[in-house]
């Protein structure tokens, strides 16, 4: 199996492919209104490179997704992001499919040609799924293997992303963290920040500026998974071993597509330039990598939007009023109602735990704002 995106000469039969898999099509029927159901079966014949793909499946399904489940969705910074020098967009990461969907949707509609999407290979389990990401612009990040392989995964990645970048091919997106961030706290990983140091020639410093290095904030207003994380930390803290099947990582995926998410805001931050001088001053490279992955955080954290829910998870955590000139009396009690509910859906031996991770997962980014300012 491949692990790098389709090519135009390619995508007119994988197209094809695709649309003759009757599970997925099954689904399409169930999931969409028919109306854009019987317009994708015929725009698929219409598609002979990447970009119909995208332009007329991928993004009328992402509008179709939108109209469904987001009552608005906004952008701010689009001016830090050029058109004619490659990127890395970094993220935090909180719904599997969504996140670089829609950032391609936004450049979409910008005029700005969409990026490559760094997936990881727990999510191409068949050969349907692995074609509509490498369809879409997506090459596979490989998770599995004894550590000589993983260090060369990590080396070929690496490369590959410097390498598209460097040379102007295409702008990358990929997760600030190998999975999302469940319990809302948004953090970068540093084994992110060594792979994409695994490539460099010379300075360090010169090899990051190259990269160009561009932090996006994605908010969703509401996680639409956020019961399903919270049932997966509870079957984390009663069996330690616990791992999610294909089968619930594809729950997560199209609950996390239909559910409801409110206001969505993405916000692109200044590529990363002058901020990587710091690590001149450095000697120590685990603490080079702490001091990158920091930069990243704080530039996520400060442009994180916040919302009413967020402020309202935060007094219930910490039962205060600390943010109460951030909601009314009325967004309070709807919120708590609708926490209330989901903490009583677990055993009782349970509930104190549950409560604890379900608010802190809106909680967590008042208290990283916070923190940032």
């Amino acid at each position: 199996m491949s692990t790098k995106p389709f090519k135009d000469s390619e995508a007119h039969e994988v197209t094809q492919q695709i649309f003759q898999d009757e599970k997925l099509l099954k689904g399409m029927q169930t999931f969409l209104p028919a109306e854009l159901y019987d317009y994708l079966l015929k725009a698929k014949d219409e598609v002979h490179s990447i970009f119909d793909f995208q332009s007329k499946l991928t993004y009328p399904l992402l509008i179709g997704i939108q109209k469904m489940s987001i009552s608005e969705r906004t952008t701010s910074g689009i001016e830090n992001i050029s058109n004619t020098n490659k990127q890395l967009f970094i993220s935090n990461h909180r719904d599997i499919v969504l996140d670089s969907s829609f950032l391609n949707t936004v450049f979409h509609e910008n005029q700005i040609e969409t990026c490559e999407v760094a997936i990881g290979s727990n999510l191409v389990k068949n050969p349907i799924t692995d074609a509509i990401f490498r369809i879409n612009r997506s090459f596979i990040v490989h998770r599995e293997g004894n550590p000589r392989e993983l260090y060369q995964h990590s080396l070929d990645l690496s490369n590959y992303i410097f390498n598209i970048i460097y040379n102007n091919n295409a702008s990358v997106w990929i997760a600030q963290r190998e999975g999302r961030a469940k319990d809302g706290n948004d953090r970068t990983q540093t084994g992110l920040i060594k792979m994409l140091t695994m490539s460099k020639k010379g300075d360090l410093v010169e090899h990051l500026k190259s990269l160009r290095i561009t932090p996006v904030a994605i908010t969703y207003e509401f996680d639409p998974c956020d019961l399903l994380k919270t049932q997966e930390f509870i079957a984390k803290q009663e069996n330690p071993n616990f791992s999610k099947t294909f089968q619930q990582d594809l729950q997560n995926m199209l609950l996390g597509i239909s559910g409801q998410k409110g206001r969505v805001h993405f916000h692109f931050d200044k590529p990363l330039d002058e901020e990587l001088e710091v690590l001149n001053d450095i000697k120590k490279p685990k603490e080079q990598l702490n001091k990158i992955a920091e930069l990243i955080d704080h530039s996520i954290h400060r442009n994180f939007q916040l919302h009413e829910i967020n402020y309202v998870a935060h007094d219930l955590l910490n039962q205060n009023s600390t943010f109460a000139n951030k909601y009314s009396t009325t967004d309070f009690e709807k919120y708590q109602a609708v926490f209330n509910e989901k903490i009583n859906s677990f055993d009782k031996n349970n509930q104190v735990d549950a409560r604890n991770y379900l608010l802190g997962i809106y909680a967590n980014p008042v208290v990283n704002q916070k923190a940032s300012k």
